[in-house]
């Protein structure tokens, strides 16, 4: 008899409010580059673990600002291998219309450490003594924010090149 780990994929919500029209950003599991099929149960949403086997993660933003990304595999963050908040992790940030594929944790800016699906005691959380979250991978999005401009700011003339003052 094969066993086989499920591992959770757990997808927050894009922070901010959308319109219930927008589109949301997508998170997908690549094994072997094809999708992996997805698995819904009481809210959650796993894939199948094929020890072994390598995967990736493609995120894809369909929306017309940039958003950013706290992305974390086995509660370590996908950029410096942390655990931390959604709101204090570093982020990957993705123009609109942007599709990106992670395919590892990142040791530099041109090397990662590839995912592979493997047993928790050889796990890179076990190794780095971070356990808590071992098969669980958390994407929280950020939508970029429009800037608002004071409307002293919107009222006052342009600022000007030299040391004249400003005369009306």
């Amino acid at each position: 008899m094969r066993r086989t780990l499920l591992t959770s994929l757990l997808i927050l919500a894009v922070t901010g409010t959308l319109l219930a029209s927008e589109q949301q950003p997508e998170l997908h599991v690549l094994v072997d580059g094809s999708l992996a099929p997805e698995y819904f149960h009481e809210g959650k949403i796993y894939i199948e673990a094929l020890k072994g086997k390598e995967y990736a993660i493609r995120i894809t933003n369909p929306l017309c600002t940039r958003i950013a990304v706290a992305l974390a595999v086995d509660g370590l963050n996908t950029i410096d291998a942390h655990s931390s908040d959604a709101y204090s992790a570093k982020k990957w940030v993705l123009q609109p219309f942007e599709t990106i594929v992670i395919n590892g944790w990142q040791v530099n800016q041109r090397e990662a450490r590839r995912f592979f699906f493997t047993t928790e005691e050889k796990s890179y959380g076990e190794w780095l003594g971070k356990t808590q979250n071992l098969g669980v991978i958390t994407a929280v999005f950020f939508r970029e924010r429009a800037i608002e401009k004071d409307e002293r700011e919107i009222n006052s003339p342009p600022a000007r090149q030299g040391s004249a003052p400003w005369s009306p």
